[in-house]
């Protein structure tokens, strides 16, 4: 009897509360499944973020590729500048050696003309010295 109470009351609430049950059911099932889609989206975030990175890590090796391959260029174009700067300068110095030799060869044959002058000059004084001798002598 006892039992028939119970499941009668049991019956009874079951009936008043069913809806409220299935409610909580359907909420517990909504509940998982809307954890189950922030987690979808947690998972799709992330992958996302992660492609972002790669991307951005990608354009910073790119830019670090660029840049090393102009500083290369630019030390090329110093070193090149340098090299021509130094033909330049032992260009320049070969042409003042060369100057400076025509010169000195210059002043040797001035200084052997002159030699030659005063040679010249002398044998000449020396002739007419004599031909005065002679006149007088």
């Amino acid at each position: 009897m006892r039992e028939r109470r119970g499941r009668r009351r049991w019956m009874e609430w079951s009936e008043r509360e069913g809806c409220k049950g299935r409610e909580r059911e359907r909420s517990k099932a909504e509940r998982g499944r809307e954890r189950e889609r922030e987690r979808e989206r947690e998972r799709e975030r992330k992958r996302l973020e992660k492609g972002r990175r790669r991307m951005n890590e990608r354009k910073e090796r790119i830019k670090n590729k660029e840049n090393l391959i102009e500083r290369r260029k630019e030390e090329e174009e110093e070193e090149e500048e340098e090299e021509e700067e130094e033909e330049e300068e032992e260009e320049e110095e070969e042409e003042e050696e060369e100057e400076e030799e025509e010169e000195e060869e210059e002043e040797e044959e001035e200084e052997e003309e002159e030699e030659e002058e005063e040679e010249e000059e002398e044998e000449e004084e020396e002739e007419r010295r004599m031909k005065r001798e002679k006149q007088n002598g």
